[in-house]
């Protein structure tokens, strides 16, 4: 009786590992596009877990060894990001994701409270890291040792057994000495980032309160004299009511 228990225990464990290879052996291939267009969208961040990717010129990504419990999220510039839990989405062939261009809603009446920026910006940082604190490290970081029970996330090719595992972002930096596909995945980031920043301070809501635009000039409005990220974080927020009450006034004027 003791050894038929054992034996089913051991049936468990095993089947257990297998199903645990196989989840991690899958390979996430998607395309991202334009909802209105209908055409790819480049450079759109995708992030699975701990595994970010960037969409290329067709807006193809792919993400190795993924769990279906992971959440996938989409960030690119001008449009609004994509958030949606992996089981929801059926995995068989590559998917395609349909991206909605940011936009100003004119007829909104109601203003949505405001989201606590530090807090958005710190957890941003956080969920790419990996790609915001990459600097050039030595061959001696290739390889990284760690202990058999560590919760390092492996990589594709890589035994969950292994203790010595492969670090890749030096393997980025050993295979193209440029750098490039983490640079630009940091540039796309901070470009994002400034993106956000710009689109929580010069807002809609307070540009009518100041001009009284609405519809098409309003939209106008907001394109034509909208700050950059460093002008805009010289500012305060009277500083801010200033700039936009000048920019009115040339504005009428043209």
């Amino acid at each position: 009786m003791i050894i038929s228990y054992l034996g089913k225990s051991f049936i468990l464990v095993i089947s257990f590992f297998f199903l645990i290879n196989e989840c991690k052996s899958q390979v996430l291939k998607g395309i991202v596009y334009d909802r209105t267009t209908k055409q790819p969208v480049t450079n759109a961040l995708i992030k699975v877990g701990n595994k970010i990717s960037l969409s290329n010129n067709e807006g193809y990504f792919t993400i190795n060894s993924f769990s279906n419990m992971d959440t996938l999220k989409i960030k690119a510039l001008g449009y609004e990001r994509f958030v949606k839990a992996l089981q929801n989405l059926s995995l068989k062939d590559t998917i395609k994701l349909f991206l909605v261009q940011d936009g100003f809603e004119l007829n909104e009446v109601s203003v949505k409270a405001k989201r606590d920026y530090l807090r958005d910006s710190l957890s941003f940082r956080n969920d790419y890291s990996s790609i915001f604190n990459y600097k050039h490290q030595p061959l001696k970081d290739f390889v990284v040792h760690r202990d058999f029970f560590s919760e390092v996330p492996t990589f594709k090719g890589q035994s969950a057994n292994n203790i010595a595992v492969f670090n890749l972002l030096s393997l980025l930096n050993l295979v193209n000495s440029k750098n490039e596909p983490v640079s630009k995945l940091q540039q796309t980031l901070l470009k994002e980032e400034d993106q956000d920043y710009i689109d929580r301070r010069f807002t809609k809501q307070i540009i009518q309160q100041q001009t009284g635009l609405t519809s098409d000039s309003l939209f106008i409005f907001i394109n034509k004299y909208k700050p950059d990220a460093i002008k805009l974080k010289g500012m305060n927020d009277y500083q801010l009511g200033t700039y936009i009450k000048e920019a009115f006034k040339e504005y009428l004027e043209k």
